[in-house]
């Protein structure tokens, strides 16, 4: 048995973190004298207390530990582990590119996206329309996508053109709004097993139309590019953001044309 003060320099761990994974369930002492309240620990809960330190290192929540250390079969606490680490690798990426949209915001030398007028004539598409709340937007649009792609092959639609986003306004104004996904098709497929996804002829619309490559974190500079660009020289149009997606899709690396609604 090791009293608490030689469990904590043997685990790195304070008084208040053994108390906290006490009442939590992850860390029970072997031991607790009735009378005092002191607690004392077996040797081998050395491994489990250096595990949960580690753990949380990764930033892993408690709830999380708690499975792990509660799994019934090693596969079960690898795949446990392995689900944590691919969060922390999505998460490492965000921040790399969270990094890499800020050193081209600072840098002196940032080259404005090459913006075009371009008018887009009225185009036939298998359209999903929703009201969404922002917070909700990824989740969305992979569900939506799919959904899409569904619709696509159940309706043996001809696409003619890559899939592309309507961005209303609103969602990022009031942190909920309309959107939509679409992909074009060549004609009407008059069927009816596309579940909530609708044969439409999306409107012709003028757009101030820029390209962006790269990370979706450094797509709000492009925006910021063509806004600027429509305030000083053009007069914007009421409509939604159209977004074409060439290559990729948002939220990874990918080449989207953003396509901002103007006035002739």
């Amino acid at each position: 048995m090791m009293n608490i003060g030689d469990f904590s320099r043997a685990t790195r761990l304070s008084a208040k973190a053994l108390r906290h994974y006490h009442r939590l369930g992850l860390l029970e002492p072997a031991f607790v004298d009735d009378v005092t309240g002191y607690r004392s620990y077996a040797a081998e809960q050395v491994t489990q207390a250096h595990l949960i330190r580690h753990f949380r290192s990764l930033e892993m929540p408690l709830d999380i530990i708690g499975r792990i250390l509660a799994a019934d079969s090693p596969d079960h606490r690898s795949q446990l582990i392995a689900q944590h680490l691919q969060v922390m690798e999505e998460r490492l990426t965000e921040t790399r590119d969270a990094v890499t949209a800020l050193r081209s915001l600072l840098d002196a030398e940032h080259v404005t996206a090459v913006i075009e007028r371009r008018q887009v004539g009225e185009t036939p598409a298998l359209v999903l329309r929703d009201h969404i709340n922002l917070s909700n937007l990824g989740v969305w649009f992979t569900d939506a996508r799919a959904e899409l792609d569904r619709a696509l092959t159940s309706t043996r639609a001809a696409p003619s053109g890559p899939m592309g986003g309507l961005w209303s306004t609103d969602l990022i104004l009031d942190e909920a709004g309309e959107v939509a996904l679409f992909h074009p098709v060549s004609v009407d497929p008059q069927r009816d097993d596309a579940g909530r996804v609708r044969f439409e002829l999306l409107p012709a619309v003028l757009l101030a139309v820029a390209t962006h490559s790269g990370p979706d974190a450094t797509v709000g500079q492009v925006y910021a590019d063509l806004g600027q660009h429509v305030a000083r020289h053009e007069t914007g149009a009421d409509g939604p953001v159209r977004e074409i997606y060439l290559a990729g899709v948002p939220g990874g690396e990918g080449v989207t044309e953003i396509g901002w609604p103007i006035q002739d």
